[in-house]
């Protein structure tokens, strides 16, 4: 209402000195750091639906208007529009209306829920123990030896995006400018059985991360048997269970989210006889089900699931790591987490040119050091007084970050 009433100041001032309640200069007029809320819920409550019947009059009354019907265009109607579809119900018969607030559950995903009248497409996520409105950042980086690590690509999303669609529009942009690595090295959120068998076939691309276990329940808690535990005989379009009982179903089709999924099915009695059925479900009434992805997905994942329990890939993998010696400075020293801008177009910019920045920084620094990759900072005075034998090496020697 505050961001609402103050275009329409500029928009229509005379209108909005004719029409607008003498109380609303109190209640909309000062700046959104002077409010204070009520410190009792019903008064909060109250108030929540005091503002949303306002709210209402006020858009009712410029659709009404037929001089007014232009201020309809603002931006800030619209988005005033928008969050009242999204935080209230509202109910209009003869005589009669009713106001109510929506509670969490009745309200759009966050994927489309408005935080904010001042950028409309940031958005709300959280992630382990961090909360945050605004969008999401994906940065790749080179990790060649004796060369400095300059990051080739930065995608801006929405906070809502999940990182399990990002794999293969970023490779497709390094594609696009010709920077395509020979291995990319990712975090298991982007290690999905499409972009694993994408990669190598559109762009010779070696995709290196840990999949994911299955989502069932077995998966999850690493107890009894998953997707994976079962044998599929594509060909014959069989599943075997761990026991050695075949599928008595297989039936094509799809997923929620609209991609193609195979559905098996094994026979009840052979699962009611079964010596180990609770390690296979959970159900007392219904024998074991399966969903799988088509043969070559589901295979993809399976070699990748084999390929990380190998030494090598747990060594070639650990030079993943040196990506978070480039997000922390580039959070504290280049405000990567804040933005100067507003809405994914110009929060994207922002980013690129954060990461162009550190780019310069590091060829610098390689240059300043004679051609050698990411040295630490100078140990502290205290550090240095250790005795070399502590560590192997010179108590004042710099140690090289495998890159």
């Amino acid at each position: 209402m505050h961001y609402a009433l103050n275009q329409l100041s500029e928009a229509a001032p005379q209108w909005v000195q004719e029409w607008v309640p003498l109380d609303w200069y109190d209640r909309y007029g000062p700046r959104a750091e002077l409010f204070r809320l009520p410190q009792e819920t019903s008064k909060r409550n109250a108030l929540a639906l005091m503002i949303g019947a306002d709210g209402y009059a006020l858009l009712d009354d410029l659709y009404r208007d037929g001089r007014t019907r232009p201020l309809l265009e603002l931006p800030a109607i619209d988005t005033l529009r928008q969050i009242w579809i999204q935080h209230y119900y509202r109910c209009t018969e003869p005589g009669f209306e009713e106001i109510r607030w929506r509670e969490t559950a009745d309200q759009p995903p966050s994927a489309q829920l408005i935080q904010s009248p001042y950028d409309v497409e940031a958005r709300y996520s959280s992630k382990r123990s961090t909360d945050w409105v605004g969008y999401k950042a994906h940065l790749s980086e080179t990790c060649d030896a004796g060369y400095p690590h300059l990051m080739t690509q930065v995608s801006t999303t929405l906070a809502t995006t999940s990182d399990f669609v990002m794999g293969a529009p970023i490779e497709q942009d390094l594609a696009a400018r010709e920077l395509l690595p020979g291995t990319h090295l990712v975090d298991s959120g982007y290690v999905v059985a499409d972009l694993l068998v994408s990669a190598p076939r559109d762009h010779q691309i070696d995709v290196v991360g840990p999949a994911l276990r299955s989502s069932s329940r077995q998966g999850r808690e690493g107890l009894g048997y998953d997707v994976h535990s079962f044998a599929i005989d594509w060909e014959a379009h069989q599943a075997y269970c761990p026991q050695g009982y075949p599928s008595v179903t297989w039936t094509p089709g799809h997923s929620p989210e609209g991609h193609d999924v195979i559905r098996i099915r094994f026979d009840k009695a052979t699962w009611d006889a079964c010596a180990v059925r609770p390690a296979c479900t959970s159900s007392a009434k219904y024998p074991r089900q399966l969903t799988v992805k088509p043969q070559a997905l589901h295979e993809a994942i399976e070699a990748a699931h084999k390929r990380q329990a190998t030494p090598e890939f747990k060594a070639q993998y650990a030079l993943r790591a040196g990506v978070e010696s480039t997000i922390s400075p580039g959070s504290r020293r280049f405000e990567l987490r804040r933005s100067r801008y507003i809405g994914l177009a110009k929060t994207h910019l922002q980013q690129t040119i954060n990461a162009t920045a550190m780019n310069l920084v590091r060829i610098a620094d390689w240059l300043k050091k004679g051609s050698v990759t990411q040295l630490k900072r100078q140990p502290g005075r205290f550090a240095r007084l250790a005795p070399a034998a502590l560590f192997g090496l010179a108590a004042c020697e710099p140690s090289v970050r495998p890159s």
